[in-house]
């Protein structure tokens, strides 16, 4: 046993190290799986508040222009009364008005650039058949089209209309065309918390309304992953179907191609709905690499690595004296017994 605990205390050294790895192992394994579960949770509650206040901003905006528009349509319109309007608005996402007959030509616009771009013909509109049978007052927001009139024609809008009655009858449509890249821009953009968040808005049946890649843009993103063969697509897909396929908001951590780097990338997302027009929905989503999420905790863990370093550096001290302490009272032992042994002897 004396044998056994003087080999234990003149390799003190070696059991402070392995303490002190097993520590390191401990606080790394253990404590900071237990970090970064905590951070993504409120990662995702912070990604969720984002989305559902971006979302919100852009419902208020649609139901604010729109009793704007309706509140035009009541009265008798002249082009100046439509000039005067978009020249209102000119520091939004609008870009142009346009005013029709009953059969859907148009007989005025106005744009940002003051273009006048009369004659069209949009009676294939969904807006415009909608008119057709809505009462005055009502408000229609419609799904992304491309533009045919005015300054955005041949780009990517979202219109609002309402339809125009004189003595009850129906005499055509006034409809407001907003750039989605703007409408986008200016209330989605600054949702951004990183370099690397990205924002998506995407309609119930998965074309990408707005997204940070251009060939993305109006694509189904169900069909683009299963065209592509992504690893994992049809997982990937179930579980986004399922998300975008309701309004119910929520949060997840999903694995998905990331088009910078071209790998399938670990992201944490939330997603709220947009409502524009009497139920129809968008899902708003937010999107960050979980190692994003994760450099938060650099500082933790530097701290974490501070702390072993000046527990390990206290140990070995006291590890140092007590060998010390014990080389010295061994020794001691030692002289005495041959001390001893000396008398005996002499004796």
């Amino acid at each position: 046993m004396k044998n056994i605990l003087s080999r234990l205390f003149n390799n003190i050294f070696v059991f402070v190290g392995l303490l002190f790895i097993g520590l390191g192992l401990v606080f790394y394994v253990v404590l900071g799986r237990g970090a970064v579960d905590t951070l993504t949770s409120q990662m995702l509650e912070r990604k969720l508040v984002i989305a559902r206040g971006g979302a919100s901003s852009i419902q208020a905006f649609f139901g604010l222009f729109g009793n704007s528009l309706k509140t035009l349509g009541r009265s008798e319109i002249s082009q100046e009364d439509i000039d005067d309007f978009v020249n209102d608005w000119k520091d939004t996402p609008v870009s142009g008005v346009i005013l029709t007959d009953e059969d859907g030509v148009v007989l005025a616009n106005s744009t940002r650039t003051e273009e006048i771009n009369t004659g069209a013909d949009i009676s294939d509109r969904d807006y415009f058949n909608w008119a057709k049978e809505a009462k005055q007052g009502e408000i229609f927001v419609g799904e992304p089209v491309v533009s045919r009139v005015g300054v955005s024609t041949g780009k990517f809008v979202a219109v609002t209309a309402t339809p125009i009655f004189r003595n009850g009858e129906f005499r055509g449509v006034l409809a407001a065309a907003m750039f989605i890249s703007e409408l986008t821009q200016d209330y989605l953009e600054p949702l951004k918390t990183s370099e690397n968040t990205r924002v998506y808005v995407i309609d119930p049946s998965g074309v990408i309304i707005f997204g940070p890649f251009e060939k993305l843009i109006r694509v189904n993103y169900f069909d683009y992953l299963a065209e592509n063969k992504v690893l994992g697509y049809e997982e990937i897909n179930r579980v986004l179907k399922e998300r975008v396929s309701n309004t119910a908001e929520g949060k997840l951590k999903i694995a998905l191609p990331n088009e910078k780097t071209g790998k399938i990338t670990p992201f944490l997302v939330a997603h709220s709905p947009i409502y524009y027009n009497n139920g129809s929905y968008w899902t708003l989503a937010v999107a960050i690499p979980e190692a994003d999420a994760l450099t938060y905790m650099t500082p933790l863990y530097i701290r974490g690595l501070i702390l072993l370093v000046i527990t390990f550096m206290v140990l070995m001290a006291f590890s140092a004296r007590l060998a010390k302490r014990m080389g010295y009272t061994e020794g001691f032992s030692e002289h005495g017994v041959l001390h001893k042994e000396k008398n005996h002897k002499a004796s």
